[in-house]
């Protein structure tokens, strides 16, 4: 998480700019760093959501009957992350664009950093 919280400390823009000039201006670079602006709050998203579900009654349940911690997060914890995540990327892709709107504001496509 510590990891994280540094990516979350530098400005998106800024991050995308900085490494967008670094590794050049190929589409998929583009999707890289757009992806590694968003990783952030996915992961801190499933943090919170598998501590809260880790607590619930039914979780302990299954511990008690003898269920594996394998069977435990992938068939109890992790189905009831996915509609957490579902919403969060929905908002995802409206931040994606919204950070390519701007990318082409300051016209960066126009020096030759976007193509």
């Amino acid at each position: 998480m510590r990891t994280m919280e540094i990516i979350l400390s530098f400005p998106g823009m800024v991050f995308a700019i900085f490494f967008l000039t670094i590794w050049g201006t190929d589409f998929l670079i583009l999707v890289i760093v757009d992806t590694l602006m968003g990783v952030p709050y996915f992961t801190r998203l499933i943090r919170t959501i598998v501590i809260k579900e880790k607590e619930l009654p039914y979780i302990a349940a299954g511990k008690v009957s003898g269920a594996k911690t394998f069977r435990i997060n992938f068939k109890h914890i992790l189905p009831n992350c996915a509609q957490h995540l579902i919403v969060a990327a929905s908002f995802n892709v409206s931040r994606s664009i919204l950070s390519l709107a701007v990318l082409r504001f300051l016209k960066l496509e126009e020096i030759g950093w976007i193509e």
